[in-house]
């Protein structure tokens, strides 16, 4: 079905939906749209949204299609997805930073692009620190850097990317490659 405007009651929609398709039980316990999202289709070309979690601040843009993915940011971070993109299967975890995502890209099942990590200099771990020692350290997660995906990117099946990465515009990246650096263009 074509959305022009979508307020539910179970979930909490402050964004702007135009010409946007949602399909496969978008709004039950298992599927969310929630939080300040701007998803901008157009006629000729709606956003496609199916099978996904969508939590945050994100915007996307006409002609994407989102299939099984979950995107994830917290209300001081932004997802911004440009113009005809096909991603299936993907995990965006935003946190405070920026995941920036241009145009005609092509992104594969199991991709997930993190921009936050854990202090590897700690003397153990988050779970233990809370639970055993009883500390609540606010710094115990930190932003490595935003991620920027260029224009036209393949980005192949199981593919990791790290905060703080620019992956350059016609990059293809291989299944299963983890960036933690800079990926140049082509």
């Amino acid at each position: 079905m074509i959305v022009d405007f979508i307020v539910s009651l179970r979930c909490r929609i402050q964004g702007l939906f135009r010409n946007v398709k949602i399909s496969d039980s978008t709004f039950n316990k298992k599927r969310l749209i929630y939080g300040l999202q701007q998803i901008k289709g157009a006629k000729e070309f709606p956003v496609d949204i199916k099978s996904s979690n969508i939590i945050g601040n994100i915007a996307i843009e006409y002609g994407t299609k989102l299939f099984k993915s979950q995107l994830n940011s917290s209300m001081k971070g932004l997802i911004s997805i440009g113009r005809f993109n096909s991603i299936n299967g993907t995990y965006i975890s935003a946190g405070d930073a920026r995941v920036s995502i241009a145009s005609f890209c092509s992104i594969a099942e199991g991709v997930k692009m993190l921009t936050s990590g854990h202090d590897k200099n700690r003397l153990t771990t988050y779970y233990i620190n809370k639970h055993l020692f009883k500390t609540n350290d606010k710094n115990e997660i930190y932003i490595k850097g935003d991620i920027v995906v260029n224009d036209d990117v393949w980005i192949g099946a199981n593919v990791i990317i790290l905060g703080g990465v620019t992956v350059g515009r016609g990059a293809v990246v291989a299944a299963g490659k983890r960036c933690n650096q800079r990926y140049p263009s082509i």
